[in-house]
């Protein structure tokens, strides 16, 4: 049993950025579960440089799978703030998967509740979408269709952001986008009620 604790902590030591930091200063040792020398293992490990590298090294690794699968995002937001709001989401979510649907969806959650920026719900909205609709399902899932609203024009935004630009003045026109997966696998989109966007 006390295997599977110290396994747990040690995981903990690399991805949770706090925990190591309390742990090296000889605070959140857990005390049951583990003998003495798997404490003062944890411990060592705790204060070695080279624990601190791989860190880093798995949140390069996370930060390059959200900008694979969130490139719209990153442009709206730009590289800087990006990996800066990427950092505060790995520091607060240690990895449970190294699924990247799972991982970018958490992440556009993430973004809705700690960023306030125009465009950025109707964007990271569309990205979920794409993601949703192209996850793989095991056979005969069910694959829903998604629903994405749009306060600004989609035929506008959408390729800015497609070419790197940032948005300015994006005419506000509400839009109901349907996204569905079409017969050759790729993503298709609908329109629905377009109409003058709310103020």
């Amino acid at each position: 049993m006390t295997q599977a604790i110290f396994q747990r902590v040690l995981g903990r030591l690399v991805t949770d950025r706090d925990f190591r930091e309390r742990l090296r200063r000889g605070a959140a040792m857990p005390r049951r579960g583990l003998l003495a020398i798997e404490r003062r293992r944890l411990a060592a490990l705790a204060a070695a440089p080279g624990l601190a590298l791989t860190a880093r090294l798995i949140d390069s690794f996370r930060l390059g799978k959200l900008i694979a699968l969130l490139p719209l995002t990153r442009a709206l937001l730009g590289p800087v703030r990006f990996a800066r709001e990427a950092e505060a989401y790995c520091a607060k979510a240690p990895p449970v998967s190294f699924y990247l649907a799972d991982e970018a969806l958490a992440f556009c959650d993430h973004l809705r509740a700690a960023c306030r920026r125009p465009y950025l719900a109707e964007v990271t909205g569309y990205e979920r979408a794409m993601i949703e609709l192209k996850r793989p399902r095991p056979d005969g899932a069910a694959r829903p269709s998604q629903r994405v609203v749009f306060e600004h024009d989609p035929a506008v935004l959408l390729p800015l952001l497609a070419r790197g630009e940032r948005p300015r003045a994006v005419p506000r026109r509400r839009h109901v986008a349907i996204g569905f997966l079409g017969a050759d696998g790729g993503v298709d989109w609908r329109i629905e009620g377009a109409g003058p966007a709310p103020r």
